[in-house]
């Protein structure tokens, strides 16, 4: 059986990582980090730099 590594709908740090990690298309310097996915939920839009988020896996984020 396989064990389910996605931690969609659950809250992350930036720092965090998981095997289904894509980089989002507006970041050049991508290292295979939770901030840097594309499927992660950060306020991005925000006057301070977001330390959590949730991951929206397998849902795209459009920021």
């Amino acid at each position: 059986m396989e064990k389910n590594l996605s931690k969609s709908g659950q809250e992350i740090k930036r720092n965090d990582t998981c095997p289904y990690f894509a980089g989002r298309k507006s970041i050049l310097a991508i290292e295979p980090i939770c901030w840097f996915c594309k499927y992660a939920g950060f306020d991005l839009k925000s006057d301070k730099l977001p330390e959590r988020g949730i991951c929206c896996y397998p849902e795209e984020q459009n920021e």
